[in-house]
């Protein structure tokens, strides 16, 4: 036998087996697990609370450091994070066009806000609520 094995016959006793009944990949986001939108949001939040440098995603010459992180943090791909970047490099992170989507952000900060506040992060649960006043206040202005 090589000394290189690229599989071994008999499982470590120390180690668990893990066996898919179905190897398809899941589709859609997981339960539970920030979407790429709500990373990025949640580096907003984060920059903001900290008094740090605004999440700037105007500026191409940053995406690959952050694409790094992301995929760090997320482990989705690299090359998924850069095409999320590039799609925010000339709107914002908050932007929408319909009732819909400005629905949806709301919801989305909603979940993210009540995720931090039970985990005793109330700087940033703060920060996510006066968002949400934001895009509130927007439907407001809009009847």
């Amino acid at each position: 036998m090589d000394d290189l094995t690229l599989f071994n016959d008999q499982p470590d006793k120390d180690q668990p087996e893990y066996h898919l009944s179905d190897p398809t990949p899941l589709a859609g986001k997981v339960k539970g697990v920030f979407s790429k939108k709500q990373i990025l949001i949640l580096f907003d939040l984060l920059t903001r609370s900290a008094q740090q440098d605004k999440l700037d995603l105007s500026k191409p010459n940053k995406y690959d450091p952050l694409a790094d992180l992301f995929h760090a943090i997320t482990g989705k791909s690299h090359s998924s994070w850069m095409e999320e970047l590039k799609d925010y490099k000339h709107k914002d992170l908050y932007e929408f066009h319909t009732e819909g989507q400005r629905k949806q952000l709301i919801a989305i900060l909603t979940n993210m806000a009540e995720l931090f506040r039970k985990a005793g992060f109330r700087a940033i649960a703060a920060l996510a609520d006066k968002k949400i006043l934001d895009l509130e206040r927007h439907r407001n202005s809009d009847e």
